[in-house]
């Protein structure tokens, strides 16, 4: 394809580009394109020009085996695509060709019109030869129109698989406003995920842990603000009250910091409260009781540790796919499993403690000193 990189070079260094008429923008761009991939231009039985749809006609149909495979409609440079992708796709459709390019040279439009969906829905792909890296330019082109891959069906899985792609990237955009406005709406919870990460960013910026109260009350407080909707399922709480005069607290009545550990006869330092689960994990470990098949471990409040998200896993997620939710404290333990540590410091002990339970021990044999 170097052929192609060298053209697509000169179209971009050419300030006259703009310019060109329709047929000198068929000639000197379009159809140099279409040879650089591999199409005959003079081969009727593999390029058509001006083929003909009921009482109209498409600017160049690319066949395979006497079947249309692409219909091409071509305009000038200076002239918009948006008022022509009706035309072209109505002609694409009715004849049932996959494939479907709409270009004034510069711009190529590429569209599956037999999918479901708008017009501008079927579009999937589009090549800026002007705005776009060359190496990107080429290797979409050939991807999508050499005729190689056109002829091996390899273009329309290609094209199928973008498009798919797109239409995801559509809904998760569309979606993220509403799974935002639920973080924040369930944000009140005192074992959400906000609360947890609040008090762990708070303990990392200044060494002192907010109490639970003090994170509802900043985050009721600020909650309505934060939403993007002005539409409130339910009106939001009044911030926590909290007692006592409006000063700086005292040092007894700041949060402490774990400073050491203690389960059963085996003690530890703490420089870190993350270093609360990952010592109970590896001490299981070190008793031949927390393995690597053992996974997944999951939280929830009760009695055992099970739920949508992931204490301990075989990867860094909350799932057992590897597209899934990374952990946000990621720890690997001595056997090779990961554990999440991202928790508030009493959510550490609680879940170290639930962790002990699960494998039979007394909860009781961890002791947090202070």
């Amino acid at each position: 394809m170097q052929a192609l990189s060298d053209w697509i070079k000169e179209i971009k260094n050419d300030s006259n580009i703009s310019t060109l008429n329709e047929a000198q923008a068929k000639r000197s761009v379009i159809e140099r394109i279409l040879e650089f991939l591999d199409w005959d231009m003079y081969n009727y039985n593999e390029v058509k020009l001006e083929y003909g749809v009921e009482t109209l006609w498409v600017d160049y149909a690319l066949l395979i085996n006497g079947e249309n495979k692409v219909f091409i409609e071509a305009k000038r440079p200076s002239e918009k695509l948006e008022t022509h992708q009706k035309q072209l796709l109505d002609y694409s459709f009715g004849e049932g060709v996959a494939s479907a390019i709409l270009t004034n040279g510069i711009a190529w439009w590429f569209y599956l019109p037999l999918k479901e969906g708008a017009w501008n829905d079927r579009k999937f792909y589009t090549i800026d030869i002007l705005e776009q890296e060359i190496e990107d330019i080429v290797d979409k082109f050939s991807l999508l129109l050499s005729r190689q891959n056109v002829a091996s069906g390899e273009a329309v899985r290609q094209a199928e698989s973008i498009l798919k792609s797109r239409q995801k990237e559509k809904i998760v955009k569309e979606n993220l406003p509403k799974a935002w406005n639920k973080i924040i709406k369930n944000a009140v919870s005192p074992d959400s995920l906000l609360v947890d990460l609040l008090a762990e960013t708070v303990e990392e910026v200044c060494g002192f842990q907010p109490a639970g109260d003090e994170i509802l009350g900043f985050i009721r407080s600020h909650q309505e603000n934060w939403l993007l909707s002005p539409e409130l399922e339910q009106k939001v709480p009044p911030p926590i009250n909290h007692s006592g005069p409006a000063t700086d607290p005292s040092p007894d009545d700041s949060p402490k910091k774990p400073k050491r550990m203690q389960i059963g006869s085996e003690s530890y330092e703490l420089r870190h409260g993350l270093e609360i689960l990952v010592n109970t994990a590896n001490w299981l470990i070190d008793k031949g009781d927390l393995k690597p098949s053992d996974y997944p471990i999951k939280v929830v409040k009760g009695t055992r540790l099970k739920g949508s998200r992931y204490l301990i896993n075989s990867i860094p997620k909350h799932t057992e796919h590897i597209s899934g939710v990374d952990f946000r404290g990621g720890h690997k333990l001595k056997n090779g499993l990961f554990i999440e540590t991202s928790h508030s410091n009493p959510q550490k002990i609680d879940y170290a403690k639930r962790l002990l339970a699960l494998y039979k021990y007394d909860p009781e044999i961890l002791k947090i000193d202070y």
